[in-house]
């Protein structure tokens, strides 16, 4: 208000001299040689009007500062019937360049209401399936589609102030993170096909699928970083064997490997470290250099090969300690604070950490599994089962246990594990195989994959039960476990696939197809028969005791 009572002052006193200088002497005053002075006033008056209500024009580092404020900045977005561009904190028509008129905003707005739910819940769709999806198509499909999604919304929030979190934060993560989360799909989805394959009668049949692994992947090589390309050749290299010459022949070209810059105020060695990581932890690292170097050329992908010469920055912040680092992480793709959280949370394994960072340590465990320090990789898998509750972890880390086992014939050590959460096929091949019995506790534990399903007093009467089937089996076997020799897998009509979680690991180490020993016709009829007589024993027993108790 004050500016415009100033504006008005000045500008009645511009023209007032203004009248002054060219009639005043009209008028009877005397302005003879006071005209210049007159005219001066006036143009005064007119500029400091000017001054008052000019805008300033932007530096440059300011248009540059509030350009790159938001993730919407030069987008050009589909908004429906009308493609516009966002610059400047002003919205354009792409196709003219010139700003959207009041009506063209006001449908827009219209439109944002009218979908704004359901463009909440197709962003939420989209950001679950491509963290899940083992499908090309479907993964960058979806992918622009949660881009175009999120910038819509955030175009919205910005332009019409909606009452409500602004999306721009996710937005933003889902363009940063395009690079990563796409080698993660990569990985994913070639760890997903390949254990597929594995469980693939004939040599033929499991090439066909590779080759078409490959060919998806080939109809989007344009969608993907060169590191993203440089990850798919690497793995169609190591699956060379599986693919014929003319596919290997139009793989794409590596892409120059990228040398990580030195981030950070330090650079630290190995052994220069401000922390110290315990021996039974450093003795199960795989290291590519430096007095501890144990990689050859059989483990130069190892996802936790420790590389010396890559930088280090001593002083993560706090959303590099607490940051999610994806699926499939590696030593070598961590950013040189990340890798320093890596290598101080080794120093104590059980502390609290994002997954991925236990994920790094456990692939190399894995490896070990074939190793002469096998006995010390299982108890650390241990360990870390019992320090981290994830699922997927629980998972991987209970077939590995189960697979270690069985790779060097120790059923010994399978007793001193939990293997809560292992494959059900897995533990009944491991167990099975490896000690030639099951006790009653496991036949009953696993009764239904036997065809039994008469559980009334295994659920109702769990002891009884378990207790008149060690006493069957004792009677027929002379032993309260049920025999089983290795000749019985042979016979078994299913396989089904033991799968390791290191992607790097060779293809036949990595997967194997063992038999369902529940698919044995003789032996699932056998054990049917015992249970049943279990069941016939139980029910006899409880119905005595109610005649008894009349």
């Amino acid at each position: 208000m004050k500016k415009k009572i100033w504006t008005v002052i000045l500008a009645l006193g511009a023209i007032n001299y203004i009248f002054m200088a060219l009639a005043g002497e009209s008028l009877g005053l005397d302005t003879q040689g006071n005209q210049p002075l007159l005219f001066g006033l006036s143009a005064l008056f007119l500029f400091i009007i000017w001054l008052m209500w000019r805008k300033p024009k932007p530096s440059k580092q300011a248009k540059q500062a509030k350009r790159s404020n938001s993730p919407l900045e030069g987008m050009v977005i589909e908004t429906p019937g009308l493609r516009v561009q966002y610059l400047g904190g002003r919205i354009y028509d792409y196709g003219t360049g010139k700003q959207l008129s009041k009506k063209q905003l006001r449908c827009i707005r219209q439109t944002m209401e009218l979908n704004r739910d359901r463009d909440r819940r197709v962003a939420s769709d989209c950001l679950e399936l491509t963290t899940k999806t083992m499908n090309p198509d479907v993964f960058f499909f979806r992918y622009d589609m949660l881009i175009e999604t999120l910038a819509l919304l955030s175009l919205y929030h910005r332009l019409f102030r909606i009452p409500s979190q602004s999306p721009e934060p996710e937005l933003r993560r889902a363009l940063e993170s395009r690079n990563m989360l796409t080698e993660d799909f990569i990985r994913r989805s070639h760890s997903n096909m390949a254990q597929k394959a594995a469980a693939l009668k004939t040599e033929k049949a499991r090439c066909g699928r590779y080759e078409k692994y490959y060919q998806e992947m080939g109809l989007y090589i344009e969608h993907l970083s060169a590191q993203a390309r440089q990850t798919l050749e690497e793995l169609k290299q190591r699956d060379a064997g599986y693919l014929t010459d003319e596919t290997v022949e139009t793989s794409v070209a590596p892409a120059p490997k990228a040398v990580s810059p030195v981030v950070g105020k330090e650079v630290a060695a190995f052994s220069e470290l401000p922390f110290t990581i315990p021996d039974d932890v450093l003795n199960l690292l795989w290291i590519k250099n430096g007095p501890l170097c144990n990689c050859a050329a059989a483990e130069e992908n190892e996802p936790s090969a420790i590389d010396l010469s890559l930088p280090l920055d001593l002083s993560p912040t706090e959303n590099d300690q607490t940051a999610d680092i994806g699926y499939y992480p590696s030593y070598e793709r961590l950013t040189p604070a990340k890798r320093t959280v890596y290598l101080q949370w080794l120093s104590d394994i059980s502390t609290p950490v994002p997954i991925g960072y236990v994920f790094i340590f456990y692939y190399g465990l894995e490896r070990f599994l074939f190793t002469d320090k096998y006995e010390a990789a299982l108890a650390m898998i241990d360990r870390l089962r019992q320090s981290h509750e994830n699922s997927s972890l629980f998972a991987y880390s209970a077939d590995a246990l189960l697979a270690g086992c069985l790779l060097h014939n120790r059923p010994d050590l399978i007793s001193t594990f939990d293997i809560g959460k292992a494959s059900m096929d897995l533990y009944l091949y491991t167990e099975g195989y490896l000690t030639g019995r099951f006790t009653a506790h496991d036949l009953i534990s696993t009764c239904r994959r036997w065809g039994f399903t008469n559980t009334r007093y295994i659920k109702g009467q769990p002891e009884l039960f378990e207790t008149q089937l060690t006493e069957v089996l004792t009677e027929k076997y002379g032993s309260p476990a049920f025999p089983l020799a290795r000749e019985d897998y042979a016979c078994a009509e299913r396989t089904f696939t033991i799968a390791l979680a290191n992607t790097s690991l060779p293809q036949d180490a990595r997967f194997a197809a063992a038999k369902d020993i529940t698919s044995n016709p003789d032996v699932a009829q056998n054990v049917c028969s015992l249970l049943q007589e279990a069941h016939d024993r139980a029910k006899r027993i409880l119905a005595e005791e109610r005649k008894k108790n009349r």
